[in-house]
């Protein structure tokens, strides 16, 4: 599946071409569900070509070469992966972009200038957000969560092994000792072992700030005066978003390590999601930098004034087209864009009919959430009243 980035140049590449945009639903383990969705995509290429027979012959006939290429795309799907769903983006040159894909809104096809991109939005891919280290005295193994799996970044090690010394192979002699002469030999190896942990944990914790996104999550488990003294070497920045794992150690399994993140993962994003929904709606109830409301996210959004879109995936597929009209918006100011789920959702959908934003700067002429008379309205919202759709 594409990242922003990707998705960013794809849209620049079509901006101004007609493309013909599908969603296929995934229904993996219901036959009688994929038949349907396919019956049901079909049946939109066709309603979609009845509607463009009315339009100039130049866009028939590029629909017509477009239907064609999705017709065959079809075709190949359902004979190799049937059981996926589909996301592609086709015009009357080619196919830019086709993957299968986990979506599962409705059946959507859409003909127009450029790509429909909203129901994308859940489905892009994000740079590592949970970096993860294992550690020991001597060793430190790397991970990373990615696609809901562990993937492994090498192991660190602390350095040579620091013997004690011995007697040259003579007898031991009354009085000696291997510090006779200087320093005892144990008390160099433990200095130098010392030294070598230090060295590795701030190795580690370069290698953990250098795995994930900045505003990432940070795990560390294993023995805990290593697993401390990792802590201690991170940033203060970096150190605020920093769990320890306890229990586990470097012979943890494969699938325990990956239920441990995961869960960790799930527990500290739903936490950010919550502390966000809440916080645009203190910022909109103020009459400050929020906006709640399609309306008002919206006109934010045409004056390109909001910095963070909050939006859930039932407001992505029961507002097919504003949703639409907003993600393309978001996408053109360069606005983050955080598709939020949970119980983090469940309030943005009873808050906002699921669109929230955070602003740069106060909008001219704001939205009804934003003005005076409003607050009261809003506040109702605030303490549980419900929003329909």
């Amino acid at each position: 599946m594409l990242t922003r980035q990707e998705l960013q140049e794809l849209r620049r590449e079509l901006r101004g071409t007609k493309t013909l945009s599908l969603y296929l639903a995934d229904h993996a383990r219901d036959e009688e569900q994929r038949r349907l969705a396919r019956r049901a995509l079909l049946h939109a290429l066709h309603d979609t070509r009845d509607h463009v027979r009315a339009n100039a012959p130049a866009d028939r006939t590029a629909f017509a070469r477009a239907l064609a290429r999705a017709e065959r795309l079809l075709e190949v799907h359902e004979r190799d992966h049937p059981e996926t769903g589909l996301v592609a983006f086709v015009t009357a040159d080619g196919v830019p972009f086709s993957s299968m894909a986990p979506w599962r809104g409705p059946t959507r096809v859409v003909w127009g200038e450029g790509p429909s991109v909203a129901p994308l939005i859940p489905m892009l891919e994000h740079p590592p957000r949970v970096a993860v280290a294992i550690v020991d005295s001597r060793t430190a193994h790397l991970f990373t969560l990615e696609h809901g799996g562990i993937v492994a970044h090498g192991v660190l090690h602390a350095g040579p092994h620091h013997a004690m010394g011995g007697h040259m192979g003579t007898p031991p002699r009354r009085g000696f000792h291997p510090g006779t002469r200087g320093t005892t030999v144990s008390d160099t190896a433990h200095r130098l072992k010392e030294q070598d942990r230090r060295r590795l944990t701030r190795e580690v914790a370069a290698r953990l700030e250098a795995l994930v996104v900045p505003d990432g999550l940070i795990l560390i488990g294993g023995i805990p005066v290593v697993v401390n003294a990792t802590r201690a070497s991170l940033t203060d920045r970096s150190l605020k978003r920093t769990q320890v794992l306890r229990g586990l150690d470097l012979h943890v399994t494969v699938p325990t390590l990956t239920q441990r993140v995961t869960a960790a993962f799930r527990t500290w994003q739903q936490s950010l999601y919550q502390t966000d929904v809440h916080d645009v709606g203190e910022l909109a109830y103020d009459g400050g930098l929020g906006v709640t409301g399609w309306e008002g996210t919206l006109n934010a959004l045409r004056h390109g004034a909001v910095a963070r879109v909050l939006v859930t995936e039932r407001a992505l597929t029961e507002r097919l087209d504003d949703a639409e009209r907003a993600v393309q918006l978001a996408l053109d100011s360069d606005a983050d864009l955080v598709c939020v789920d949970g119980d983090a959702a469940t309030r943005l959908d009873e808050l906002a009919a699921g669109l929230a934003a955070r602003l740069r700067y106060c909008v001219p002429s704001g939205p009804a959430s934003t003005r005076p008379a409003a607050r009261a309205d809003l506040r109702d919202q605030l303490r549980g009243a419900t929003v329909r759709y």
